[in-house]
């Protein structure tokens, strides 16, 4: 019977076909047991996927915010109603739409997503008065938990009074991280609730500062204030003083600079490089140091910078500034604080730096830049500007290795000396711009080609403002970088020849993201799609995720028609298209 289910050549007899049918009956009854299990099984996985429904909901962290606060966060994620009648369909389809995003946001919360709450802020100064007495212990729940702990929370508080500050002082308690915003009338009133209470920065491990100027004339009053007495987990500091003018008294408080190993300083006015050594000098747990100059300064003791920047032992990051708030302040004058701490830095200590942003120190000297390069062999990420100028003669070296060097950020290149002196074979990540056609693209060929590196992104840009067409040498380098993911070639105009190797795989096969400076036209919708095709042929997925086009500030036109059929194909193949002006 088995052998003539399988063949068409023989026939059952009387005897077999009975059997047969036997046979068949007694299958058709174990399938249907067989479906009776499977449905019962079914239906006791829905029931469990039911309760578990029920127990994530139960754990989710809207389960342990009280009403008040529900309500507040509610109400910060929608918009104020139009104020102006409208018609009633219009005003349920605005309702509707307010709807879905809140749900959208309430999805998040119900699988426990605790990302969302990175973005909640609750202006205390604002809230009700029911709101302030129920924080304390919301914070407290959250931060039981680890992964749906308020990891920022930010307080901006309004101009009105200082008192206001006295409203926030609880919640520190149990905080990790605290971004303030006050004006600067208002942070005397915080730093003497906050020494009245010890603990409040009991277990902060994160500070961020941003004052801004009162309107008012004000004089701070910081003597015997000590807020920072049991800040023992404190690691990281920010201090933004938006220009006021007593910006540097708060580095006078009893911060612990010793156990500090990340430190921001920005936008205090008469901030000396004498200053920040002085406070640098016990910071010897220091690891991130990113400072703004912002007053003119002498060369300083040379002495002390080598022996402040000799103690950073663990010292692995450093960012320079300048930033001329006066305008009667010399650029120059202010330079001599950078080119002091990087002229007198220590062989060692550059050995040990793995990042380096020099992009807004003001240097205009090429021989710092150069010889920062020579010094800091186990870089990591470098940014800069290029400057042409050297102050003194200097034999460029070919071959200054940058064994692990990943980011290489240079900005307003004059000269392309640089790529012709760095060997990076780790190289990854690869952003210039360029100040003038000064043969900056044959040099970056010629510094890839000689790395061996394999970039993933790759970012290239002419002056905002100005375009140049078709500059040599872009293929070129575009064949080169086979393994990128992330183009951004913009105030360029790239050539036909570019789009049509773009379009057949040739250049580019594994971008991911891509911007070009390009108008619209029936072509580059026809190249685009043929791209497409070529991915889904080859790779079995589509690659391309992002097209996104620069303005051309009118070099170019796009063609109306062909942005209609541009829209039609970015839908078909779920292309995110963005166009930036």
């Amino acid at each position: 019977i088995g052998h003539a289910a399988i063949t068409n050549t023989e026939i059952l007899s009387a005897e077999e076909r009975q059997r047969c049918k036997v046979l068949l009956s007694n299958a058709e009854v174990a399938l249907f047991g067989l479906d009776r299990i499977i449905a019962g099984f079914l239906a006791q996985r829905k029931s469990q996927e039911v309760r578990i429904l029920k127990y994530r909901t139960a754990l989710a962290p809207h389960k342990r915010l009280p009403v008040e606060v529900l309500g507040e966060i509610f109400a910060y994620f929608i918009p104020d109603l139009p104020s102006q009648p409208c018609r009633a369909d219009a005003y349920a389809t605005h309702a509707a739409w307010i709807l879905g995003q809140v749900c959208s946001l309430w999805r998040q919360i119900s699988r426990n997503d605790p990302k969302l709450w990175s973005t909640v802020s609750l202006d205390i100064s604002k809230s009700s008065v029911r709101l302030r007495e129920l924080i304390p212990s919301v914070v407290t729940r959250f931060v039981d938990l680890r992964y749906n702990v308020f990891d920022s929370y930010r307080v901006s508080s309004s101009p009105p009074s200082p008192s206001s500050t006295s409203n926030i002082i609880s919640v520190f308690h149990g905080v990790q991280n605290v971004n303030l915003c006050l004006y600067s009338h208002q942070l005397d009133t915080l730093w003497q609730n906050v020494d009245a209470h010890p603990g409040a920065f009991s277990t902060l491990e994160e500070l961020a500062i941003f004052v801004k100027p009162s309107t008012s004339d004000y004089t701070p009053c910081l003597a015997e204030i000590k807020p920072f007495r049991q800040a023992c987990n404190l690691q990281r500091l920010t201090i933004d003083y938006s220009r006021s003018e007593y910006g540097s008294l708060l580095l006078s408080l009893d911060i612990p600079w010793q156990q500090i190993t990340s430190l921001n300083i920005r936008n205090v006015v008469g901030l000396r490089a004498d200053t920040i050594l002085r406070h640098l000098a016990q910071c010897t747990a220091l690891e991130v140091l990113a400072v703004t100059f912002t007053d003119p300064a002498d060369d300083g003791d040379t002495a002390l910078i080598s022996r402040v920047f000799r103690s950073l032992q663990r010292l692995r990051s450093i960012e320079l500034r300048t930033h001329n708030l006066n305008e009667t302040v010399d650029i120059a004058a202010v330079n001599n604080s950078h080119l002091a701490i990087l002229h007198v830095m220590e062989m060692d200590v550059c050995t040990r730096l793995v990042r380096l942003d020099l992009r807004y120190a003001g240097i205009h000297d090429a021989t710092v830049i150069y010889t920062v390069l020579q010094r800091c062999i186990h870089l990591v990420a470098f940014s800069s500007n290029v400057p042409r100028d050297f102050s003194r003669p200097v034999t460029i070296a070919r071959d200054i290795s940058l064994l692990q060097l990943k980011t290489l950020r240079v900005r307003h290149v004059e000269d392309p000396w640089i790529f012709q002196c760095i060997l990076a074979p780790s190289l990854t990540c690869l952003d210039t711009s360029a100040d003038e056609d000064c043969g900056a693209i044959s040099a970056i060929h010629h510094m890839i080609v000689s790395s061996g590196c394999s970039l993933h992104e790759f970012s290239y840009s002419w002056p905002r403002g100005m375009y140049t067409r078709h500059p040599a040498g872009v293929c070129e380098l575009l064949r080169e970088i086979p393994t990128v993911r992330r183009v951004q070639i913009t105030n360029v105009l790239i050539s036909t020849d570019i789009f049509e190797l773009f379009a057949q795989g040739v250049l580019l096969p594994h971008v991911e993201k891509l911007t070009f400076s390009v108008a619209v036209s029936m072509q580059l919708v026809r190249w685009l799609e043929t791209r497409m095709e070529w991915e889904l042929r080859c790779h079995g997925q589509r690659k391309l995720r992002e097209f996104t086009r620069k303005d051309l500030r009118g070099e170019v036109e796009d063609d109306a028609d062909a942005l209609v059929h541009w829209t039609d194909l970015a839908k078909r193949y779920k292309l995110k298209s963005t166009c930036e002006y």
